[in-house]
Order: structure tokens, then C-alpha cells, then sequence
């Protein structure tokens, strides 16, 4: 039976002109006797749990259709009867009104009790009351609550029930509070189960005074959720203890083998049977195999009596000769997976078959339940984060209202503790340099926005950890604001983020200590090296001096030495020079001048020097260009000593073939190609070509001299002046190396037309080029 069935069925029993009378309520089993009822029907009729209901009732019921209310043609005791049939055939429900005026049926009835007080009538938009005055009519406990378990709306019996006045509990966990301590772990359950199959339902205490009942939660298409508590304290004795002990033990037993293992016991021992079995699926499907309790029953189902359950989706009754038996399809969320077999010595009678489908029902109902609570729990147990729920107070403190138990492994305190309100978050929790950042990211949660933080927190042990909050904000039907999110342990993380950070400063100082002691130590021995280096020349000049006055020459040793003298101190002198440049471009030191620049000539002159050094050699040298004008942003000095070290590299590396600079202009940069054809480079040391003191060779084995200082400068030069630099090599075949500088604006200068020849004036022809 579906709640929006239950709300109908009360809607109207009072009529328009008294809405909010409060009614005699009354739900029968389907042999007629009174399961719960209400305490205006005690009132009325003097019934209790167990009564059996009067012999014309039962007849005026009989052929009621399920889940449709209609108007019964006789009175009780002074009260009108409307009555509904459970769905299934398993029952009705029956309730009491005083109304004056003609019956449906045409009788004069009179109410022989006073009706209860009559607040002002709310109703719908079709003059019909609305859903909360429906509500309001159910003589148990009755609200609607959000996703996140806040009440939008509570009835008069939900207030009754915690003694307090209905509008303060709106916005507040009411459905936690009304329930008893040790059953407010069902509500995510059932508003779980609730959201995937529409509605779901557990036997519950609630209350100050704890009394028993059954919970129903249905969610509607909006995703609110209508929560329903139907009485069924024992407060005489004749109420059905077999129900009643099943509904015990689901309460109170959260394992579903012990509470498989406690039910087939109760019914076994309850109902006198020789037998209760439960038959579950083999693996493969072809058998039903017995658990449970006892071990009376035999070890197996065969083969044919599977067969009517396998081809009816677990529909059947399959009996077994050796005694009076019954057996049930007993299903899990959903899905068939075994057959409950009760049976009796030969010489007892079968209970009815409506008992019989009731206790059954009830079985598969209570089993199915405890299992999909243990799916949940261990979902919620297989992770490490916790998930919670909160709202804002007035003054921007946090209440929380859910929390799963690993909040008290990230934090040392109990979810009793932080749900009970005794417990600021931002202040008992969050250590205090935190405190801000967490204040922050509840504003913006109170903003409506989804918000991420990392914080700390401290634990109980003494500890401190790091905490990632993940929240999302949701307004609720009630208007009030939830937050719902999860929270993650992420202190290892942090903490070797720390260490990194930290090994990441040091290193950084080491580098700028080194860096700054080889442009001190490069600074410091340039000027003994240049005086090393110009004495070498002026000795060289002195001694051909005194070759011409004496005559004749000197030893060929001599000028052999002092020549060494002054080439090893230029190499030596150049070294310095490279690497006071690199540590200055380091240390941030070194600056250029953003001017236009012609490429052109620079290349020239580049080329000019680059000849010499290939002159003995069968290496072809060409400049290939279109125009002699290629305007570059940068820094004229820089461009050459870029262009320098390349050429110079080309030179070092060429032993035979050509080498060829290639001008391209394209849409927003100049691209230079330096191609030759010497030893190329490897895949293996690409990535490392442009490092500072980087050689692919062993420094050992090494066939070519070098610092590897060249092309780290040229790199760094390069994206000073926003220019980019580019490798294509294969090992044996040659290298190219591409450079792009942005173009310049062209200057206005009627006297300096651009030129299109197809070489720079003055080129040697011995260089070549191409139109």
C-alpha cells in the first residue's frame, strides 16, 4: 500500500466543514483481528491489539478493492466507518469520524462521541485539503523530510510524540530525534533503499516512552521523502507473537545469518513445527540448498521441485510427501534466491494460507532489509573517508545531524559527540591558524556554492591532520540549507609535500650559492687571464721585433711555446667569459635591449668568421636568403652571440658535407635554420643538449673539445628576448637547429626602401645563394 493510498484515505473522512478532527484509526489483519490502533479508537470502541473486529464489519469489508477508500454503511458505537483494503488481500484499514448531516448510504447517523478541536481549515488550490492537513489526520507520528533528513513539515503526532510545538521542529533532524537512540542507524537505510525501490519500511521504537512501531519512508518525484510510524505496542495481551518476536528480532539483530538463524527458531518453536528451512540457490542454480537453523529438514531440494520456481522467476510451491508442508519464494531486493519450507508433524492441520503468506511476507521483508543494511555498511566500512551532513545555526556554526564512524579516526571524537550539538567545529576541532580559511569556506558554502578546503585539525592522541573538506550546499523544501560532503585524511600527502618544498628551497639555495661563487670565481679570474693572455701577444710581438734588429731567428720552440701560452689562455679566457654569462643569466643579472634588429648582416658577419675555420676542409658554406631585410625584436649583441656559438658548433662538429643557414619569414617570426652535416646527436641525449655542461661523449673518450656552456647560453639568451630554439638530428646523419625570434615592426624610413635581392651586399660568392 502506497502512502499517497493512506493520505486518500483519510482525506475526506471528516468532510469539508471539519478538516482537522482528529479520527479513530484502526489496521486489521486479514482474519479480522485489530493489529494497532490509535488512541481515539480505544477511546470510541474499547478495542485492543488482538480484538477481533464485529462479524458485519468483517462482511461490509469483504470485497473492498485494494488502495480505494469507500464510505462503509454502517456505524460503530456513533462513528461513521471508512474502510480500504490492504494490497494483496492481507487486511484493511479502518477509520472512525463524527460528521452530522445524511450518510452515503442514506442512514441517519449521529456521532456518539464529541468531535476534537477544529484549527481553521487549510486546503489545496481545488478547495481539497492539501497534503500536510492528510497529514496531519494520521493518528501516528507523520513528516516529510529533505535528502538530508531535515524536516520540511511535521503532523500534530510527531509533536505529540516529542512533547514539543510542530514549527520548531522545522529545518531540525526530527525523524532522529522521535526514533529511539539504538534505531536512528535505519534512517540512511531506509532512505536509501527508499530512493531505489520508491518506499521502504523497518519496525522502529519511538518516543519518550520507546513504543513500538513500524516506520515507512516513500520518496516522491522530488526527491522529499514522506516518513509514516504505525503503532504496534503491545498494551494488552492477544497481539500475534510470532509478528511480534520477528519484529523484535530485526530490531535488535543487525546480522542477517543470526537473524536467519533467530527467525526459523521463532517460527519453528511458535507455530509447534516439526521444521523451518531455508533453501537457498546453489552456485549453479540447479539446486536449492539448506541453511539455517534446523536440521531437521533435509539437505537439498531436487532438480524437479527447483523447476517450478526456476520457470515462474521463483514462483511455485513444491511439496514434499514426508509431511504437511508449505513453502514460500523468498526474494532480495528484488531477485528470487530461495524458498522458505515449514513443516508440521502428520498429525497437526496447516494454518490458513493467509497467516501462512503474512508471516512469510514478513520474513522475506525483515531478511531483505538486514542484508541490504549490512551492503550499506560495508560500502560505507571499504572506505577511509568519512561522509557527513550538516546545517548552519543562526550564528554560523556547524550542527551536525549525520556522520559515518571513520570521522573518529580523522579526528578522535565520536559521531555521538559531534552529533549532539555539544561540540563547535571551528573552534574545539580546526587548529586556530586554520580557524579563518574554515570560516571562509562556510560562507561560501552558505552562499549556495560547492567548495573545496584542506585544513587542520586536532586529534584526541595529540596529533595534528591535515583534513580535505569536500562540501555541496542544498536548499532544502523546507527553505532551510543542508550541506552534505565528504571528508579525507590527507596527511601523509601534505606531509611529503612539505619535505618536497622543503628539499625544493634548499636545493635552490645550494644552486644560487654555486651559482653565485662561479660568477664571483669567473669575475676574479678573468682579469689574471687577460693579463696572462695580452702579455702572451705582447711577447709575441717583442720577439719578432728582436728577430728583425738581431738579424736572424729565434728557435721555432719558442714561438711554438709562446703561441700555446696564447691560445690556451683565449680558450681559458672564453671559458670564464661563458660561464660569468651563464651564472648571471642565472641569478636573473643579465638584461637586454628589446630593439629592431636586422638579422641579415649579423648572419653575414657570422659567416665571415665561420669560413676560416672550414677553409681546409671539404665542407660546403651557404647563406640562403630572399631579401637582405629581416626585422627581429631583440638585443643586437645577443642575436650574435647566439648565432656565434651555433656556428661555432656547426664548424666543431663538420668534418665534411655543408653547412647551410636558411632564413624562412613567417607570419609573426623570423625562423633561422642552421644546417650541417656532422655527427648529429642522439635520441638519447636530446633532452639533455641544452643543459649547462652537457656533452653527449664521455669526458674521457671525448673526440671534440668543449665546456657544453654554448648552447645553454644560447637557450637562456634566446627566451630572454622571447625567442625559442629547436632541434632535428640523427645520430650520423647531421643536425639542424631552428631559431625563432618575433618580428619587429618595420621602420618608417622613406630613404630605406626593402630590399629583395637575394644576398646581402658584399656576401662572398663563395658562400652561394638562392632566389
Amino acid at each position: 500500500m502506497s502512502l499517497d493510498a493512506l493520505l486518500t484515505f483519510v482525506s475526506n473522512a471528516a468532510g469539508p466543514s471539519e478538516p482537522e478532527q482528529e479520527l479513530a484509526f484502526v489496521e486489521a489483519d486479514a482474519s479480522g483481528r485489530v493489529i494497532s490502533l490509535n488512541p481515539q479508537a480505544r477511546l470510541a470502541w474499547n478495542w485492543r491489539a488482538g480484538t477481533s473486529l464485529p462479524t458485519e464489519i468483517c462482511l461490509a469489508m469483504a470485497d473492498l478493492p485494494a488502495d480505494e477508500p469507500t464510505d462503509l454503511p454502517i456505524a460503530q458505537d456513533g462513528l461513521r466507518l471508512r474502510a480500504m483494503a490492504k494490497e494483496g488481500g492481507d487486511g484493511w484499514f479502518i477509520v472512525g469520524y463524527a460528521h452530522g448531516g445524511a450518510h452515503p448510504s442514506g442512514a441517519d447517523l449521529q456521532p456518539s462521541v464529541a468531535s476534537f478541536p477544529n484549527p481553521s481549515p487549510r486546503t489545496n488550490r481545488t478547495g481539497q485539503p492539501g497534503r500536510h492537513d492528510l497529514m496531519d489526520r494520521l493518528p501516528g507520528p507523520a513528516m516529510r523530510l529533505g535528502a538530508s533528513g531535515l524536516a520540511s513539515y511535521v503532523n500534530q503526532g510527531a509533536a505529540r510524540a516529542l512533547g514539543e510545538e510542530g514549527p520548531s521542529l522545522l529545518g531540525r533532524p526530527a525523524l532522529a530525534e522521535i526514533l529511539h537512540s539504538e534505531d536512528r542507524w535505519k534512517i540512511a537505510e531506509l532512505m536509501e533503499v527508499a530512493a531505489g525501490n520508491g518506499a521502504a519500511q523497518s519496525a522502529v521504537r519511538y518516543g519518550r516512552d520507546a513504543r513500538h512501531g513500524i516506520l515507512h519512508v516513500v520518496q516522491d518525484p522530488e526527491g522529499a521523502y514522506d516518513v509514516l510510524i504505525v503503532d504496534t505496542s503491545d498494551d494488552r495481551p492477544g497481539t500475534d507473537a510470532v509478528r511480534h518476536a520477528l519484529r523484535e528480532l530485526a530490531t535488535s539483530c543487525a546480522d542477517p545469518w543470526m537473524f536467519r538463524d533467530g527467525a526459523l527458531q521463532i517460527l519453528e518453536t511458535e507455530l509447534e513445527l516439526r521444521s523451518a528451512v531455508l533453501y537457498v540457490r546453489s552456485p549453479g542454480g540447479q539446486d536449492l540448498v539448506r541453511v539455517g537453523h534446523s536440521a531437521a529438514g533435509t539437505d537439498s531440494l531436487s532438480a524437479a521441485a527447483v523447476a517450478p520456481f526456476m520457470e515462474r522467476g521463483g514462483m511455485g510451491t513444491p511439496t514434499r510427501p514426508a509431511a504437511p508442508a508449505w513453502t514460500a519464494p523468498v526474494r532480495d531486493n528484488g531477485t528470487w534466491i530461495g524458498v522458505l519450507v515449514l513443516e508440521w508433524p502428520p498429525d497437526r492441520t496447516l494454518p490458513t494460507a493467509q497467516s501462512l503468506d503474512e508471516l512469510a511476507g514478513l520474513f522475506e521483508s525483515l531478511y531483505s532489509w538486514i542484508q541490504v543494511g549490512v551492503r550499506y555498511r560495508t560500502s560505507v566500512n571499504a572506505i577511509d573517508d568519512a561522509l557527513f551532513g550538516f546545517s548552519f545555526s543562526p550564528d554560523e556554526q556547524r550542527i551536525y545531524h549525520f556522520a559515518t564512524h571513520q570521522i573518529e579516526q580523522l579526528t578522535g571524537r565520536s559521531v555521538a559527540l559531534l552529533t549532539s550539538g555539544q561540540l563547535d567545529w571551528t573552534t574545539s576541532i580546526v587548529v586556530p591558524e586554520d580557524a579563518s580559511l574554515v570560516r571562509a569556506h562556510n560562507k561560501n558554502l552558505l552562499a549556495g556554492n560547492e567548495s573545496r578546503i584542506t585544513y587542520r585539525v586536532h586529534h584526541t592522541d595529540g596529533s595534528v591532520r591535515w583534513l580535505r573538506e569536500h562540501a555541496t550546499p542544498q536548499v532544502e523544501a523546507s527553505g532551510h540549507l543542508s550541506i552534505n560532503g565528504m571528508l579525507a585524511d590527507v596527511t601523509e600527502q601534505k606531509t611529503a609535500e612539505m619535505v618536497l618544498v622543503q628539499a625544493k628551497r634548499e636545493a635552490e639555495l645550494a644552486a644560487r650559492a654555486k651559482t653565485s661563487f662561479i660568477a664571483t670565481m669567473s669575475h676574479e679570474i678573468r682579469t689574471p687571464l687577460g693579463a696572462v693572455n695580452g702579455f702572451a701577444q705582447l711577447l709575441q710581438r717583442e720577439m719578432e721585433e728582436f728577430e728583425e734588429e738581431l738579424g736572424e731567428d729565434l728557435p721555432e720552440q719558442i714561438h711554438e711555446f709562446v703561441a700555446a701560452i696564447g691560445d690556451r689562455s683565449q680558450k681559458l679566457l672564453s671559458l670564464v667569459h661563458d660561464l660569468f654569462e651563464l651564472s648571471n643569466l642565472e641569478m636573473g643579472q643579465t638584461t637586454v635591449q628589446q630593439t629592431s634588429v636586422n638579422i641579415a648582416p649579423i648572419l653575414q658577419r657570422v659567416a665571415d668568421r665561420l669560413e676560416p675555420l672550414v677553409a681546409d676542409r671539404p665542407v660546403d658554406l651557404r647563406l640562403e636568403m630572399n631579401a637582405s631585410r629581416y626585422l627581429v625584436s631583440g638585443d643586437a649583441r645577443r642575436i650574435e652571440q647566439v648565432f656565434e656559438n651555433l656556428a661555432s658548433n656547426a664548424a666543431k662538429f663538420t668534418e665534411e658535407g655543408e653547412i647551410v643557414f636558411e632564413v624562412l619569414d613567417a607570419s609573426s617570426e623570423i625562423e633561422i635554420r642552421l644546417r650541417d652535416t656532422g655527427v648529429g646527436i642522439s635520441d638519447d641525449y636530446r633532452d639533455e643538449l641544452f643543459d649547462a655542461f652537457s656533452q653527449e661523449e664521455d669526458w674521457k673518450n671525448r673526440r671534440f673539445e668543449g665546456t657544453g656552456l654554448g648552447l645553454a647560453l644560447v637557450k637562456r639568451l634566446l627566451t630572454l628576448m622571447g625567442g625559442r630554439i629547436s632541434v632535428e638530428s640523427e645520430k650520423g646523419a647531421g643536425s639542424t637547429f631552428i631559431v625563432r625570434l618575433p618580428k619587429a615592426e618595420a621602420e618608417e624610413d622613406g630613404d630605406r626602401p626593402a630590399r629583395t635581392s637575394t644576398a646581402a651586399p658584399g656576401w662572398p660568392e663563395r658562400f652561394g645563394h638562392s632566389a
